[in-house]
């Protein structure tokens, strides 16, 4: 098995200029997919009744509205938002956002 390692800042130039909510698969492990995406501008509301989704800012800031609250991103903070929950993801300014999802 060949062993290879990845750079982060690197994938970020990549979809720097790529349209924004659109996933880069960056590995799989253990029946999940670890994805960077560039998140600018407000996505849809949503939920996810057979998944839970963590979400890890490498770069900016990001808000995770819920029905309930809303959750502030920062540069290395993260999130599990359990499965059932309706959310909505917004970023004032071009984001990096790294993701766990199920393959």
């Amino acid at each position: 098995m060949d062993i290879k390692k990845f750079d982060l800042n690197k994938i970020v130039k990549k979809i720097n200029n790529k349209e924004s909510w659109k996933p880069e698969k960056i590995e799989n492990t253990n029946n999940s997919i670890l994805n960077a995406y560039r998140f600018e501008g407000p996505y849809k509301w949503h939920k996810h009744d057979d998944k839970d989704e963590i979400f890890i800012v490498f770069k900016g800031e990001i808000k995770i509205q819920t029905k309930t609250k809303e959750i502030i991103l920062k540069e290395g903070e993260g999130v599990n938002i359990p499965k059932g929950t309706e959310f909505c993801p917004v970023s004032k300014k071009p984001s990096f956002v790294l993701m766990f999802e199920p393959a």
